[in-house]
């Protein structure tokens, strides 16, 4: 695969919505299985940005949170593919439903394949800034959560799955706030172009030590290319599907070799 560089520098855009949650037990009356996917819409009022997240928001596993994962970025513009190609779950595909905590404007062009690992972004006026760490790892209670078996997989594999930020200025931040890019030190490695590493051009040694360097990368995706010598990752089981496989503890969807091989 070449290199892919985002075409365009990215415009500044709009805080659309911000989301919180909580976490809630026995998500989809499967026993044991905690989420806070389901987040609200938060009133148009300041709310604060810390290093570990919104005020208020929570995560049902200690692989869907902390640092390096507080504020998850999913494009709005997804959903209308998402509508298209999965007609019977229109009803469920709605902002939120990806469990993200930011949405900005669909126009925007904000999206897996123009943002890029390591950009920095300033939200609003009281210079609240934060940084793109890895793209998400898709997690198998989307497919509950849209009742489409292999909606992870699908996410996967389209390049929709949103992304996660660390924050670097904490602060107070609001719905129709201006969001602008204020840096980017990886125009090389916009995020798609690492999903492709991780899931399908998987043994490729040279891009895998480039990719350990990459300044800004989360350290849970780090780990994925220092582990791509290892052998395969142990199956799943229970409400999971038979095909997917464990990622740093995450329920994540397999890579596209695996699924040719299952």
């Amino acid at each position: 695969m070449g290199s892919i560089t985002p075409t365009s520098p990215l415009l500044p855009t709009k805080v659309l919505q911000l989301r919180a949650g909580r976490v809630i037990k026995n998500q989809f009356n499967i026993p044991n299985l905690n989420s806070a996917i389901f987040k609200v819409a938060l009133p148009p009022k300041p709310v604060y940005l810390g290093p570990l997240g919104l005020t208020g928001d929570a995560q049902g596993a200690p692989t869907h949170g902390g640092p390096e994962k507080a504020f998850m970025h999913y494009a709005s513009a997804h959903y209308q593919h998402w509508k298209c190609e999965l007609p019977e779950s229109e009803k469920l595909l709605r902002y939120g439903g990806f469990g993200e905590n930011l949405l900005t404007s669909p126009d925007d062009g904000y999206n897996e394949h123009t943002v890029c690992v390591g950009d920095i972004f300033e939200i609003g006026e009281n210079g609240v800034r934060i940084q793109v760490t890895q793209p998400r790892q898709p997690c198998l209670k989307l497919n509950h959560r849209f009742e489409v078996r292999d909606m992870a997989l699908r996410a996967q594999n389209n390049n929709m799955t949103g992304w996660h930020h660390r924050v670097l200025v904490p602060g107070f931040i609001q719905p129709g706030d201006e969001m602008k890019l204020v840096q980017r030190i990886n125009s090389e490695w916009c995020l798609s172009r690492v999903q492709h590493y991780m899931y399908v051009e998987r043994e490729n040694i040279d891009v895998m030590k480039e990719l350990l360097e990459l300044e800004g990368l989360g350290e849970e995706t780090r780990g994925i290319f220092v582990s791509q010598d290892h052998p395969p990752f142990p199956r799943v089981s229970s409400f999971r599907t038979s095909s997917m496989r464990v990622i740093s503890d995450d329920y994540s969807a397999p890579s596209r070799s695996e699924r040719n091989l299952s």
